[in-house]
């Protein structure tokens, strides 16, 4: 069992390990001691009002760290913004949150002034302020971190289907997965390699989990393949998560991945999809044990697949973990049998509490009974559980169209033209008539480098393969509008103003 807190987590780690490195940010180490004296000089730069509410918007660095760490202690909800998202979308997260105060890096400091006819007062802390860093000895910080029920976090949603949602998750609640997280060797032996913005949860769950189990958090400001193999060489990581896109960028990369990566011991993908021939190979090619989670912010549904260990399964997400309960339901909630697609249900230790304000609370499910505590988190998803219990993700329901009582599922589609026409990139939405039924479907696609054109085929073996009756095009595009963790924006997708139809 780890330390109850956060907080009396890292004051235990500088009291027993003063001088192991808990952070590297570029050339700089803070020990355990540092760190710990660099919290407390941010907590002194927090209002003393309680009420005051402080949000964090910052990059990759610790600064982000050290200031996340110091507004739990002083009891106050960790936000943490998104900064890869335009100014107009910042301005209504921050004035939606009703945070006070910002604080902010050196980068963000600008953009975050330029916001302030939203009254927040802005906190720059940098910590090469904090006087005789490696000198010094720890401080005991104090500890008025949220427990139990309390909130502790609130992170913000992919924006997949619009503004992003605040999602709050409890102190216990993060604690779970902290647990879980050092199940997987994410402990005081580990290095932790951060290349995910540190806004989002995938990010939080292994950087703030790292900081709770004792590991040590490397910190990338930008996701780059080289500088990542460079950086796992240098400071042998034996922990990495990434997303799809940036595992396809790492594996198009000049890295010597035998080499540079020698050191992993588990390497994670999750946030989107990975198509079953890119997992085996990246099981070829990098080493480590290579795992895929399936899971959404909101927790509550989680799997587990070890790409290294079950070859057979890697169209699937993997099974359930042991801390979640993950159900098929149909359209008035029985559960459904093998084999059978209805909506992807759960229920975990790790679940979101509520949305913040100004978010729909559509994603739960009834209750089981009159009992809350029996509810279930719908993250939107339709799939089915195989007879050996894994499961296989099959799409967004809202992107999925019931014609003639079959699903026609766009990343069907998307994995077809993939592996078959090789494009750099594709996406595809499906559009319901008037009546319900199939109405288009249009495929977004960047050619492959040197493709004939025009590329007229793929209408046509789209069109026969899946049997759409003729109701195919084609639109031709230089991007795929993706969020950053490589996640299709569908509602982006625009029709075309010339295409190619079946």
């Amino acid at each position: 069992m780890i330390h109850y807190s956060l907080v009396s987590a890292i004051n235990q780690w500088a009291r027993l390990t003063p001088q192991v490195t808990a952070c590297i940010d570029g050339p700089v180490q803070l020990t355990w001691a540092d760190f710990s004296r660099c919290v407390l000089a941010a907590i002194e730069l927090l209002p003393t009002d309680r009420h005051a509410t402080v949000g964090i918007v910052a990059g990759n660095n610790a600064e982000h760290m050290i200031m996340a760490c110091a507004v739990i202690a002083t009891g106050r909800v960790l936000q943490t913004f998104p900064v890869d998202v335009t100014d107009e979308v910042l301005a209504v997260l921050l004035k939606r949150s009703g945070v006070t105060h910002v604080g902010v890096d050196h980068a963000n400091r600008v953009r975050s002034q330029a916001l302030s006819d939203l009254d927040i007062k802005v906190i720059g802390f940098c910590r090469t302020q904090v006087k005789g860093l490696g000198h010094g000895k720890p401080v005991v910080i104090p500890d008025l971190s949220p427990c139990g029920a309390a909130d502790l976090s609130i992170v913000f949603s992919s924006g997949t289907t619009g503004l992003p949602k605040g999602i709050v998750h409890s102190a216990n609640a993060r604690k779970v997965v902290a647990e879980a997280v050092a199940g997987l060797g994410l402990n005081r032996q580990a290095v932790n390699l951060v290349s995910l913005a540190m806004h989002n949860n995938l990010s939080m769950v292994t950087w703030l989990s790292a900081l709770w189990n004792g590991a040590c958090n490397v910190l990338l400001a930008t996701f780059d393949p080289v500088a990542l193999g460079e950086a796992a060489l240098r400071h042998q990581a034996t922990h990495l998560v990434m997303s799809p896109t940036h595992y396809r960028q790492l594996l198009g990369a000049q890295v010597d991945y035998q080499v540079q990566f020698a050191s992993l011991r588990l390497h994670i993908c999750s946030s989107s999809r990975l198509y079953a021939w890119e997992k085996q190979a990246v099981v070829q090619t990098l080493p480590g044990r290579f795992v895929e989670i399936y899971g959404v912010t909101e927790g509550g549904v989680g799997t587990f697949l070890d790409c290294s260990a079950d070859p057979q399964k890697l169209h699937t997400v993997g099974k359930p973990l042991p801390i979640y309960d993950v159900r098929i339901i149909d359209e008035v909630g029985r559960e459904v049998a093998a084999n059978v697609v209805g909506k992807i249900v759960g229920r975990s230790e790790f679940m979101m509490s509520r949305y913040a304000s100004h978010a729909p609370m559509e994603s739960w499910a009834p209750p089981a009974s009159d009992d809350e505590a029996l509810r279930f988190i719908v993250p939107g998803d339709l799939g089915y559980l195989d007879p050996d219990g894994y499961l296989v993700v099959c799409d967004r329901a809202k992107d999925a169209v019931l014609a003639d009582g079959e699903y026609i599922f766009p990343s069907q589609i998307e994995s077809f033209i993939a592996s078959t026409f090789l494009p750099i990139d594709v996406a595809v939405k499906v559009h319901a008539n008037n009546a319900g039924g199939l109405g288009s479907v249009v495929i977004h696609l960047v050619p492959p480098l040197g493709a004939p054109a025009p590329i007229d085929g793929i209408v046509a073996q789209v069109d026969a393969h899946f049997g759409l009756g003729g109701r195919v095009t084609l639109n031709r595009v230089d991007a795929i509008p993706r969020n950053g963790m490589g996640k299709i924006l569908r509602h982006l997708l625009t029709s075309p103003a010339h295409t190619i139809t079946a």
